[in-house]
């Protein structure tokens, strides 16, 4: 009868549970995740959340590593000729309202 050793590992940021190898649990290594003074620091993830980790520190890299595309500055048009300030005058709440039918009483 074969034997193998294997080890549950509790991802230490969902509730799952993963069973590894023996020889493969030494290599599942800590996660540190370290950004302007803050450390996370994760013993056990699962793969899903490893992935989602690497994917979330790639994606903020991205820009770090000038793969991000640049965005220029969108420049105004400028006011076409003779157009000068709008004055707004007020309009009174009654002028507003649609007419009621007859007979509907007021609200």
């Amino acid at each position: 009868m074969a034997k193998k050793t294997v080890v549950e590992i509790q991802c230490d940021r969902c509730p799952r549970r993963e069973y590894l190898d023996g020889d493969a649990a030494k290599a599942h290594g800590p996660t540190v995740v370290t950004f302007a003074g803050n450390t996370i620091k994760y013993d056990d993830l699962c793969e899903a959340c490893r992935v989602a980790v690497a994917s979330h520190v790639e994606a903020i890299g991205k820009k770090l590593e000038g793969r991000s595309p640049e965005r220029a500055a969108k420049l105004k048009e400028p006011a076409p000729e003779g157009a000068g300030p709008v004055n707004v005058v007020p309009v009174p709440p009654e002028a507003t309202r649609p007419a009621r039918p007859p007979g509907h009483a007021p609200r």
